[in-house]
């Protein structure tokens, strides 16, 4: 699991203001949540069917809630 300091400290050292990012293991999404709460896109891979759905229902329920600026896309691979 990442840790979300740490998730922030590579968003800001290697990424650009308001960019797209990716990440290719998914998991959990603390690096996108982390990169969507600084103003960046996030996408995400998810070999697990269940994690992608699970990740892209706590999105779904954070912007319902208006607590997150999520725009997180998980994405199933088969």
């Amino acid at each position: 699991m990442l840790d979300g300091c740490l998730a922030e400290i590579v968003v800001k050292w290697f990424g650009f203001p308001k960019c797209k990012t990716f990440d290719c293991f998914a998991g959990d999404t603390v690096f996108g949540f982390v990169s969507s709460y600084l103003g960046n896109q996030f996408i995400g891979i998810e070999l697990r069917e269940e994690q992608a759905n699970f990740n892209n229902e706590r999105t779904k329920r954070n912007d319902r809630k208006n607590t997150s600026v999520m725009t997180e896309e998980i994405y199933l691979i088969i």
